[in-house]
């Protein structure tokens, strides 16, 4: 293939599908006010709620913002970099060669709407458990329901990249990184000595790799501190 293939625009339904269901349970809240528990819950253990506050408005829609104002965030955010990245594959330096630029573009024509459609179900999941726990909805059928909401958004995402994957690979050729890529999303290639290795759209880890790992918890270790100190203290 000698010819750059079509990038194609990003989709317009999914962000306000996203922005439209935030404002959805805003209005919720409004019109449930008096359903609202008054002191209420600002914190949550293993054995329910041990913390209050008193009922104000900037209080209720405090705690609405902290996951409704990042995930609003993050799609457009996500969105606009995965498709930046593929309209600019042609320039700079060192220049690239066609496959890598069609391999870049096709990457940005599968994922951008699969990205999108899953931040927006991950949107619904945590804004709508939470506008529903604001309201009064509590208990272990609350975590049930919310745990079991993230594990089929999460499955669904797995599965979406994977098809994903076998349509870049399709329309762009298998790249030597896809052929060690496991479930489109995981690069393992024992044979690899690197541990962070460049492509198209960025980079990615190689997993067959212990630096790897240790990166990978280096990252993520701030995020867990934080959460097992929430559930923890009391």
């Amino acid at each position: 293939m000698d010819r750059y293939l079509e990038l194609h625009d990003v989709p317009k339904g999914w962000l306000p599908a996203t922005y439209a269901f935030i404002a959805g349970c805003a209005a919720l809240l409004v019109v449930g006010w008096n359903h609202i528990p008054d002191p209420l819950p600002t914190h949550w253990g293993f054995g329910g709620p041990d913390a209050w506050t008193e009922k104000t408005p900037q209080a209720v829609f405090g705690q609405f913002a902290i996951a409704a104002v990042p995930l609003g965030l993050l799609t457009p955010l996500v969105t606009f970099l995965t498709h930046q990245q593929a309209k600019t594959a042609h320039e700079g330096f060192p220049r690239r060669s066609v496959a890598e630029v069609n391999r870049a573009r096709a990457t940005s024509n599968e994922l951008v709407p699969v990205i999108q459609k899953n931040l927006c179900g991950i949107t619904g999941v945590v804004v709508g458990t939470l506008t529903a726990s604001l309201l009064g909805w509590s208990g272990p059928s609350a975590t049930i329901v919310t745990i079991t909401l993230i594990i089929c958004v999460v499955v669904c995402f797995a599965l979406d990249v994977r098809a994903a994957n076998w349509h870049i690979n399709a329309v762009a050729g298998e790249s030597e990184l896809s052929r060690h890529m496991a479930w489109g999303m995981f690069y393992y290639n024992p044979e690899d000595r690197r541990v962070m290795v460049d492509h198209a759209m960025g980079a990615t880890l190689n997993f067959a790799r212990r630096g790897a790992w240790v990166f990978l918890g280096l990252i993520l270790s701030p995020a867990a501190l934080v959460i097992l100190v929430m559930l923890f203290t009391r």
